[in-house]
């Protein structure tokens, strides 16, 4: 079984219990027009990426939807010209510390590997940036990035 089959498995075993809540969380954001859903305060460590890209002077877009089915997700960064997305996720929101995850948490973590799958199928390359990394290890976040752009 190739890994595309896998992650075409994987998908259709977690579908059922996702797309519910997919089609409801979706449907705010994709009536949504491009111009307001780019006017949503971006997190620190989002703005942290940002300045990043800027910096490196790589052209990019914010809240990039992709259409999946009925239903839409939205990655924080695309980077122009390429199939890129970039997730920026908060240590605690995503649940990188602890044992002990809350039910946001776990959605949180669901919707994140909805979100690999999606990306994978469609052809994009993911990567995904902690808050403690943008934070701390800045220039590891730099040299993470221009290798996937060269790649």
């Amino acid at each position: 079984m190739t890994d595309e089959d896998k992650i075409k498995n994987l998908f259709d075993k977690e579908k059922k219990k996702f797309v519910k809540r997919i089609r409801e969380h979706s449907r705010g954001f994709q009536s949504l027009p491009k111009s307001y859903r780019r006017k949503i305060k971006r997190t620190s460590a989002e703005q942290r990426v940002m300045d990043v890209l800027n910096e490196l002077q790589i052209p990019y877009e914010i809240e990039f939807p992709i259409q999946f089915g009925n239903h839409c997700k939205l990655y924080d960064i695309k980077i122009l010209d390429k199939n890129i997305l970039i997730e920026v996720d908060g240590d605690y929101w995503h649940s990188l510390h602890g044992d002990k995850i809350n039910y946001i948490q776990l959605k949180n973590k669901k919707n994140d590997a909805l979100k690999n799958i999606i990306a994978k199928i469609k052809g994009y390359k993911l990567i995904r940036i902690w808050e403690f990394e943008i934070n701390n290890f800045r220039e590891d976040v730099v040299s993470k990035i221009k290798k996937e752009i060269e790649d």
